[in-house]
């Protein structure tokens, strides 16, 4: 029984990392979202999945190369040789920045899946979920038991 119900995550979590690897292959990058400047449309902590060759457009979500870690915000401006972006949740835009420092368009995200990519603590976080996974089944089953 144990096995069974360890399996259901353990397969999805396999997954999820093929997933994440393969699509690299395919020119889309992942990143890990750092604040709530994009809030609600992208919450901090989703893991974001970035199409490097994609193309984008007024109202895309892009990444940009920073001194940091990429910045993910919307476009509002596109120039000859610049664009300006701006977070959701933020009053003003940001600074323009070069064409050059764009490195691609948002394609998908996973909300909260990027906590597994920043904690110190993957393996008690994946633990954690497996535990509460199995106990939730048992709940299930008791509860179902009674009901009959």
């Amino acid at each position: 029984m144990i096995k069974k119900v360890l399996a259901v995550p353990l397969v999805l979590l396999l997954v999820f990392l093929a997933v994440t690897a393969v699509v690299q292959l395919f020119g889309i990058r992942h990143y890990v979202v750092a604040s709530d400047s994009m809030a609600p449309a992208i919450r901090k902590y989703a893991l974001v999945y970035v199409k490097t060759d994609g193309k984008y457009e007024k109202g895309s979500i892009i990444a940009v190369k920073t001194a940091g870690y990429p910045l993910l915000h919307r476009v509002v401006e596109i120039g000859d040789d610049y664009v300006v972006t701006k977070g959701d949740a933020n009053d003003n835009p940001d600074a323009p920045r070069p064409l050059t420092d764009v490195i691609g368009v948002m394609v998908f995200q996973i909300p909260f899946a990027g906590i597994l990519f920043k904690s110190r603590y993957p393996l008690l976080i994946i633990l954690s979920v497996v535990l509460l996974y199995v106990v939730g089944r048992q709940l299930y089953v008791e509860i179902k038991k009674k009901g009959k």
